[in-house]
This record gives structure tokens, sequence and C-alpha cells, in this order.
């Protein structure tokens, strides 16, 4: 047998069947966690398949794909868009909307709302359905690359300044304190699962810290050992 080819590995999205995505350059690898992790074809659609970050999938097997070195008219940056339901058919691509250098994306658990970090320490907010814009919402902090947003609608973005940026989309997006402790070191990819734990990876600490967001972000037991070496992507299934 052979390795799969993983290189240059940016996001990671996992959808409600258990198939794993994984971003590599030129290509996004495929993999059934349902049946001993089995790798599928990988998706490799257009030209603009390159310097991929981050991933999301949503309920009815959309996945967007972060594509940070494409510039568009005033635009900098793509999202590319593929149906996994139907052949990993690639879909009309997000190119505007004021994206800014976007490299994480973030799904809400209806599949309505769309979210982008951009490099200008914004978040671009779209409508999945029919592509709209709406105005991004903006942070103080400096934010890193990984973004989640769980079923109440809290929006949750990993901070340079070793902290999760929270965000309440369901109320304006009004600014909630922040969180912080935790083990957080240098924070990058997040991931929130239905019970209201947040995961975020911790890049210069090699583990993962942990969060009950249902009980006042108490921290949890941090993740580490398994072979971790500097964390800057994660997805719960």
């Amino acid at each position: 047998s052979t390795s799969p080819m993983l290189y240059g590995s940016g996001g990671v999205a996992v959808d409600a069947n258990g198939k794993l995505y994984v971003a590599n350059w030129y290509r996004v690898s495929v993999f059934d966690t349902a049946h001993g992790n089995v790798e599928l074809p990988p998706i490799i659609g257009s030209a603009y398949l390159d310097a991929f970050e981050g991933m999301a999938v949503d309920a009815s097997g959309k996945l967007y794909v972060v594509n940070v070195e494409e510039y568009i008219g005033s635009d900098r940056g793509r999202v590319n868009v593929f149906d996994t339901a139907h052949g990993n058919a690639a879909l009309p691509a997000i190119t505007s909307g004021g994206l800014n250098a976007p490299y994480g994306v973030a799904v809400d658990p209806s599949g309505i709302m769309l979210y982008l970090v951009n490099g200008d320490n914004s978040v671009n907010v779209f409508d999945t359905a029919d592509g709209r814009a709406f105005p991004p919402i903006y942070a103080s902090t400096s934010f890193g690359s990984g973004v989640a947003v769980d079923a109440s609608g809290k929006l949750y973005v990993a901070s340079g300044s070793n902290s999760v940026s929270v965000f309440d989309t369901a109320h304006g997006n009004a600014a909630l304190p922040a969180i912080t402790g935790g083990g957080l070191n240098s924070p990058s990819g997040v991931a929130v699962d239905a019970s209201g734990k947040l995961y975020v990876a911790n890049v210069k600490s090699n583990s993962v810290s942990v969060f009950d967001t249902a009980h006042g972000n108490a921290a949890l037991p941090e993740i580490t050992g398994g072979g971790l070496d500097l964390p800057d992507a994660l997805a719960v299934h």
C-alpha cells in the first residue's frame, strides 16, 4: 500500500457521513473515516485550486475551500465551492463581498450563514443560499486562522493574543467576553461540537485546549500527546 498524499496541509473538515476533507496544495484529499479511513479520489477541480487554507462543509454537503492567493478585481481571495453530494461538482465560487486575504471559514449548523476570517482582522458574512454579503464583523485584536460557530449562533475566532474572540451573531454580532486561559498558546484551528465543547489547536505547545461553552467557558483538560506536532487545524464529528 502507499501513504496518502498530504502536502502542505491546511484546513480540515468532516461531514455528517464521516468523510474527512484535508486541504493540500492543488487538491483536497478525502478519507472515509466510517470505513477504516479509506482514501477516496481527491477533489482537484479548476486551476484556482492552490494555496488552500480553511475549509468547512455544511449539512447539505457543500464544501467551502479558501484560496488565499487569488486576486479578483478589488477583492483579494477566493472561496471554491463543491457539491460533495453530487460527485464533487464545482459550484460558483465566492469572489466578492470584500474578501481580503481570507484564510479561515465556518458555516453555521443550519448551513445558512458562512463566515470568513480575513487578514485585516475582519470576518465576512455571507448567505449561502443567494450569496448576499452582510456587513463584516470587526475586532480590535488580531485574528488567527481558526473560526467556528455553534448552534446558538455564537461565533468563535482564534486570536493572536492567546485568546478566542466571541461574537453573538444572533444579536447583532455583539462582542462577548473573550475566552482565555486553558493553555491557549498561539491558537489556530477552532471547532465546536453539538454539546458546546470548544476545541482550540495550540501551535506553540502541541496541544488542544478544550472549553465547555455551555457552562461559562470553563477550561477542561487539554489534549496532548498522540503525535501532535504544530497543530493548526482541526474538526469534530
